[in-house]
């Protein structure tokens, strides 16, 4: 696929290889084509394989003794090397997230709507709240911060938008500078704004690296364009096309099965798909969660990064990509 940009557009994609190939532990796509293009990386469209190696499900009892029954979902953790992160379920669909530095036993909290829940699961995981990470306003992803605020003195809450409550660090992308330093552990923010106007992302480098997404990209799905359009959605895209395909995805909602089927209803010939659902399903018959994804895995079963790769122009993407978008506010 090849995009024809606006100026400003091809500066800020061509500003954004070099640091985060220099954060990231495994080399970045070379998707930069000469002079005014740019290229967007998908992959081939082949069978996917759901990889659950590094994963530990957290004891029954030392559940029970965190929280009790979380929820929706089960409680998992994922091994990233220097840290690990928590899938932390939230109310009726949200997905709250730890991300525990190893060597200090700091811990980031990102996007806690139950300041309890974020607690407990810290004091389970033997680790102290360090931070928290909000990716964007809405109160489903920051109604906690408030409450972490006074019951953890001192608290820094990382925000990109002043509508966040109780943000004590109001941050801008850093992709194209160094990367912050947070609860121990290298921090990159990345605009991912559409879902809302301030939303960002933030990126962990790893063994693999982490994606917090909140919103902006769902499995197999993306956040409604509340305060964006199709042309920040490819922008989102665009960015996060150039983290490594085995960056782990981790967004904001199970919302994986109903996403799967609109894919399925777009793409009904998708063997692809059509897999990723049966998946979906299984996991969900067992209240297991279906985060994390991946970056390869979107680019193979998300619609709407589908639907962009078709696109001979940045003009029919966003077009595709907003038509894509009002047909499954309909469903």
């Amino acid at each position: 696929l090849s995009l024809s940009l606006s100026p400003p557009a091809m500066a800020a994609w061509r500003g954004l290889a070099g640091p985060l190939y220099a954060a990231a532990t495994t080399p970045l796509k070379a998707c930069l084509a000469p002079a005014t293009t740019a290229r967007m990386v998908f992959a081939s469209h082949r069978r996917l394989h759901f990889d659950n190696t590094n994963t530990t499900r957290r004891p029954a009892d030392n559940i029970a003794k965190a929280h009790g029954r979380l929820g929706h979902s089960v409680h998992l953790s994922f091994d990233h090397g220097s840290f690990a992160v928590h899938v932390v379920p939230m109310a009726d669909d949200n997905y709250s997230y730890l991300a525990v530095n190893r060597a200090t036993s700091e811990a980031a909290a990102v996007d806690p709507c139950e300041a309890s829940t974020a607690l407990h699961i810290a004091m389970g995981a033997g680790c102290n709240l360090a931070a928290v990470l909000t990716t964007h306003h809405h109160m489903d992803h920051c109604a906690a911060n408030e409450e972490l605020a006074a019951t953890v003195p001192g608290l820094p809450i990382y925000a990109s938008d002043t509508r966040v409550p109780a943000y004590t660090e109001l941050v801008s992308p850093t992709e194209q500078g160094a990367p912050l330093k947070i609860a121990g552990l290298p921090v990159i923010v990345l605009d991912t704004s559409c879902h809302t106007s301030g939303h960002v992302a933030f990126y962990l480098p790893g063994s693999p690296g982490a994606l917090f997404v909140g919103d902006a990209l769902f499995v197999a799905g993306c956040g409604r364009f509340f305060e964006g359009n199709g042309r920040d959605m490819l922008h989102t895209l665009m960015r996060l096309s150039l983290l490594p395909d085995n960056t782990r995805v981790y967004c904001g909602h199970e919302y994986t099965v109903s996403n799967l089927e609109f894919a399925a209803a777009v793409y009904p010939d998708c063997q692809i798909i059509q897999e990723s659902l049966a998946w979906a399903q299984a996991k969900r018959n067992n209240l297991t969660p279906t985060v994390p994804s991946s970056i390869g895995m979107e680019k193979k079963h998300n619609p709407f990064w589908r639907a962009a790769a078709v696109a001979t122009s940045e003009e029919e993407a966003v077009q595709i990509l907003n038509d894509l978008r009002t047909r499954k506010d309909k469903c």
